[in-house]
């Protein structure tokens, strides 16, 4: 399902002055929904990957939901797909994937969280988008590294020659902004 994706668009350009210094939006209808993903690109050479149900537009919750519409790979192959593309029209960058644990929305199929659940969530999902990644962005090409803590992938440009700045940039900046300390594993 993840080499089929969806027909997605470009939607619009917003440029800043402060990180992230460039937004480029695309949206795609799936099976149940109209997702509307984002790339942010920052300073320090990292474009991070983020996408929502269209209609999420301003919720403070719009990035933590989970719809269970039986459509998570095709959705997530579409992203990588999205990815793949900017990837060509940027060939230097770097991509930073953040996909917070999310937030189950359906009360029929809301399970009860432990320990033991949030482990194997985590692990099906990197399982998801480590195959993805792999497939997509070649390991001689990129580095791959994972922060299973905050549910971040990275997918580091080889081209990319100050790559440990570029790591420590991004680390500060999450500090910075959400909280989060930055733990990859190498």
């Amino acid at each position: 399902m993840l080499d089929t994706p969806y027909e997605f668009n470009k939607v619009n350009i917003d440029s800043f002055s402060v990180d992230p210094i460039t937004k480029i939006n695309y949206h795609f209808i799936a099976k149940a929904r109209k997702y509307f993903v984002t790339f942010e690109f920052f300073s320090f050479d990292i474009i991070a990957v983020k996408f929502r149900d269209n209609k999420d537009k301003g919720s403070r919750g719009a990035y933590s939901k989970i719809f269970n519409d039986h459509d998570a790979f095709r959705v997530i192959g579409t992203c990588i797909h999205i990815m793949a593309q900017v990837w060509k029209e940027h060939p230097s960058a770097s991509f930073a994937f953040h996909a917070i644990p999310r937030i189950d929305t359906n009360p029929k199929t809301k399970r009860k969280h432990t320990k033991k659940s949030e482990e194997e969530y985590l692990r099906s999902r990197y399982n998801i988008y480590t195959y993805g990644m792999v497939n997509y962005f070649p390991a001689e090409k990129f580095k791959h590294i994972r922060d299973r803590n905050n549910c971040l992938y990275v997918l580091l440009n080889q081209k990319n020659g100050n790559a440990q700045l570029c790591l420590d940039k991004l680390s500060q900046y999450l500090i910075a902004n959400t909280d989060v300390v930055f733990d990859p594993e190498m």
